[in-house]
């Protein structure tokens, strides 16, 4: 299992190997052993995106939303083809 991102209060997030992101919320607010219901008890709710759909809702809920193009854009830079922040980190 990769290495989850935690939110807060049990809710967590993998990228996954083919791009997709899991979107998980446990019980207890501890990082689940799977991510697959009944076999962890303590896994409240999961969910995987397709990498296409997790992109989408990431610039939707952005303060721009979704335009024509940025979704072609920010795939590239999902997939790692290409750095739309080259340069730009950490001085925004």
């Amino acid at each position: 299992m990769t290495i989850m991102f935690h939110v807060s209060e049990g809710l967590f997030f993998r990228r996954n190997e083919d791009g997709s992101v899991t979107v998980l919320k446990t019980n207890d607010g501890k990082e689940p052993l799977t991510d697959v219901p009944p076999e962890d008890t303590n896994v409240a709710f999961a969910q995987t995106l397709d990498d296409g759909s997790w992109c989408s809702v990431v610039l939707s809920m952005s303060a721009f939303s979704e335009r024509p193009g940025d979704w072609y854009a920010w795939m590239k830079h999902h997939k790692g083809e290409v750095d739309l922040l080259e340069g730009k980190r950490g001085g925004y």
